[in-house]
């Protein structure tokens, strides 16, 4: 099969590989679409810690039909049409036991831990596999498991309430879903921040209430003048840069939730009086559950997140160089990029 191989960091190849083998309690999936992930981006540069192993096939979102299963699997079977939870757990550790394994103590992720889904194919736990609920196309599934999930998780871990007021930094491929669902938990003033015009315009149309282009105006003078002065409820930074980070935290009420969810690497700094004097909160996300993303695609399946502008543009899987160099330079407004094998 045809996999795009990480051999080291920038150093990127389509290569023709095996079809990985499959164990007693694994599927093999015929991958039909794949979502580019900025999180990629971060893996080709050598921005994680812990580093990879190497070589190492790209990619966590995606979605196809199950091709074969191992002898002990018996949650699908040939033929299923599955999305991807691209978390394998152990199942038994505390966390795991408690309703939290995406904080497994043996957590391993798809294209970060273990070969991932730029490839034909992909072998991964069973349990980590969910049957698509009907209206569900693949390339809306493949994003559901990584774009759409992890700002439904952050909406949770923001606890947004019906009538609250929400900051989202970024208003790309995740952000933009971020948007919509702050609405679809209730919020009554959704402020998108963004440098990209088009991108604010997209936010509007999902349901950002106002709009804050931050290359012309400070956005954390811009939120509290949209906010009387107060600061927003809650507010998410979905991009993982410094500047983003540090605004986030001074955007918020006293009382007020501040959660980081975008993946940056780097140091920032907080002024302790921020939060100290004020009663706010600092949270971060970590992944998502398998029941956050059964409910994402129950929404997605039902018509309550639309995803009609989610996917911008669509490569076939020998053109990932040329995705993955679109979503870096920005070029042609990329929302979410999809590849097709």
């Amino acid at each position: 099969m045809l996999a795009v191989r990480l051999h080291a960091p920038k150093k990127l190849s389509v290569d023709e590989v095996s079809v990985p083998s499959v164990g007693p309690t694994d599927v093999l999936v015929k991958l039909k679409a794949i979502g580019v992930c900025h999180s990629d981006l971060h893996i080709v540069n050598g921005m994680l810690v812990p580093p990879v192993p190497y070589p190492l096939t790209l990619g966590h979102e995606g979605s196809g039909i199950v091709e074969k299963i191992g002898e002990r699997v018996t949650s699908v079977k040939v033929g299923d049409p599955v999305a991807l939870y691209y978390m394998s757990v152990c199942g038994r550790c505390y966390y795991c036991t408690t309703g939290k394994e995406n904080l497994c103590d043996e957590l391993r992720d798809l294209g970060f831990a273990m070969d991932g889904t730029y490839a034909e194919y992909v072998v991964l736990p069973a349990a980590s596999t969910l049957r698509l609920p009907e209206g569900v196309p693949f390339d809306r599934a493949a994003l559901a498991g990584c774009a759409v999930v992890t700002p439904f998780h952050a909406m949770n871990v923001g606890e947004v309430k019906p009538g609250d007021s929400v900051a989202v930094y970024g208003a790309g491929g995740v952000g933009i879903h971020g948007v919509q669902l702050a609405k679809l938990f209730g919020a009554a003033q959704i402020i998108s921040v963004d440098i990209n015009p088009k991108k604010l315009e997209a936010a509007k149309q999902v349901g950002a209430t106002d709009l804050v282009n931050a290359k012309q105006e400070d956005p954390v003078e811009a939120i509290k003048s949209l906010t009387d002065g107060r600061g927003v409820d809650v507010a998410f930074e979905f991009i993982g840069l410094r500047t983003t980070q540090e605004q986030l935290v001074r955007s918020v009420k006293k009382g007020g939730v501040a959660v980081m969810v975008g993946i940056s690497g780097i140091k920032f700094e907080i002024d302790a009086n921020d939060f100290l004097f004020k009663g706010a909160q600092l949270r971060t996300t970590q992944n998502h559950t398998r029941d956050h993303l059964r409910r994402v695609l129950n929404l997605i399946s039902t018509g309550r997140i639309n995803m009609a502008g989610s996917i911008s543009q669509k490569y076939s899987l020998s053109e990932a160089n040329k995705a993955l160099e679109s979503l870096d330079k920005q070029t042609d407004n990329p929302i979410r990029i999809v590849l097709q094998p």
